[in-house]
């Protein structure tokens, strides 16, 4: 039978402090009681008002609810995001847009460059099978390669032009 482990418990001697220190309470003075006029005061006299106390004003606004202020809801609270206006929301659009057809032109310059592992030059018209285009689509695809410098046109017009990687 395999021996057992035990678990030595060690015991504190001195008491752990609070994790969380207590609460400082601060220590107000207790409100000054409201003198009410005594019955020495004759009737015809108006009765003079007495000011209330800090103390017991403050208890006056909290304990009425319509003196309250209004808190503001979730929302009304944050700052208010400013709605983009109908030009901005396009701008934005259209910037998406530009970046989609850019990626997907780029993706399929890629793939003709892939071409190049195959075969030594390329055509136009292996390029229209290859990615499913026009002739004209072809053409600019592959110019665009030659602007950037991946490849090089050799013929000038018709079935005799060729492009090599550079």
């Amino acid at each position: 039978m395999p021996e057992e482990e035990t678990l030595k418990v060690e015991t504190l001697e001195t008491p752990l402090e609070p994790v969380i220190p207590a609460p400082e309470i601060a220590l107000e003075t207790p409100p000054k009681p409201v003198e009410t006029p005594t019955a020495q005061t004759s009737g015809d006299e108006p009765l003079p008002e007495i000011p209330p106390t800090p103390n017991e004003s403050a208890e006056a606004k909290t304990s009425a609810p319509e003196e309250q202020p209004r808190t503001p809801a979730r929302e009304e609270r944050q700052s208010p995001k400013q709605e983009p206006s109908l030009k901005e929301k396009m701008s934005l659009l259209q910037k998406i847009a530009r970046a989609t057809i850019g990626l997907r032109k780029e993706k399929k310059l890629a793939k003709i460059l892939t071409l190049f592992a195959k075969q030594t030059e390329i055509t136009n018209n292996q390029v229209e099978k290859l990615l499913h285009v026009s002739d004209a689509t072809a053409t600019r695809y592959l110019n665009e390669l030659e602007k950037r410098g991946k490849l090089t046109q050799h013929g000038t017009t018709g079935r005799g032009v060729k492009y090599t990687k550079r």
